[in-house]
């Protein structure tokens, strides 16, 4: 987008797409005819597996931890990720540069994507705290790398080429990417019997009240300070996923109708 004229018909484009998304919900069915699991149809029956015990004061606490940590982490990327290309003015051509919000972005997608196949292959279903804290401690290592290896900042005398720094920031946007599935299936596991829905709604709604707040606060920061604000929300999310209390309630749903069918061993 580099004129006016250009920039009216992305606008355009973007509200047909958005008129074509809304009909396109208002005709779909929106329930499936068949449960795509157990769990799912038990709640839709108003039923809830023996196995599956209720939701506990302390889990809706992990639950809010959780929502909070992913929230916190991904909004604050989106708004400091937007500043990556003029910490790194001088350091990238500028040709390179003008692509680096676009190589960022499809980091995070490349991430969300993979993150499914990850857990599946390596059996990480029940283990997605553990998972998280993961991508948590990959984001920290890339993003404080790429703190103290920008040139000018400290120490004094210690820099990185560019290719590095950018290896860095993917590798720090692919962890974040995987994030927010993971912070999704966690928050349903733990709010079971609850809709998906409100795990979704609960993230979606934080991530974007935190990135609208570092747009007040980020304009406060030193600029040389960046890296060390994205570095200390990465301390401040596995702090918080830290403190979740693991529950997964659809999978113990899903075991339950399992063996009640006489397929389970």
């Amino acid at each position: 987008v580099s004129t006016e004229r250009h920039f009216t018909v992305l606008l355009i484009g973007e509200a047909i797409l958005g008129v074509a998304v809304t009909v396109a919900w208002m005709v779909l069915p929106k329930l499936p005819r068949v449960p795509p699991s157990v769990s799912q149809g038990l709640r839709g029956a108003g039923a809830v597996a023996a196995s599956s015990s209720p939701v506990t004061r302390r889990q809706w606490v992990s639950f809010g931890c959780l929502m909070v940590a992913g929230g916190l982490l991904n909004g604050v990327f989106q708004g400091w990720s937007n500043t990556i290309p003029t910490q790194l003015e001088g350091v990238l051509p500028g040709a390179l540069l003008k692509w680096f919000s676009f190589i960022a972005g499809m980091a995070c997608m490349a991430g969300s994507l993979l993150v499914a196949l990850v857990t599946r292959v390596l059996n990480l279903e029940s283990k997605l705290k553990l998972t998280l804290l993961c991508t948590i401690f990959l984001q920290l290592v890339g993003f404080t790398l790429f703190t103290v290896l920008l040139p000018g900042s400290p120490p004094a005398g210690v820099s990185a080429p560019g290719l590095v720094l950018m290896f860095l920031i993917v590798l720090g946007s692919v962890a974040n990417g995987a994030m927010s599935p993971l912070v999704y299936e966690l928050g349903s596991e733990l709010s079971y019997p609850s809709s998906e829905g409100l795990s979704g709604g609960v993230f979606s709604w934080l991530l974007n009240a935190f990135a609208l707040l570092l747009l007040v606060v980020l304009p406060m920061v030193p600029s040389t300070m960046d890296g060390q604000l994205m570095a200390g929300t990465c301390l401040v999310g596995a702090g918080l996923v830290a403190a979740v209390q693991e529950r997964y309630g659809r999978q113990e749903a899903d075991r339950e109708g399992v063996l009640m069918d006489g397929k389970g061993p």
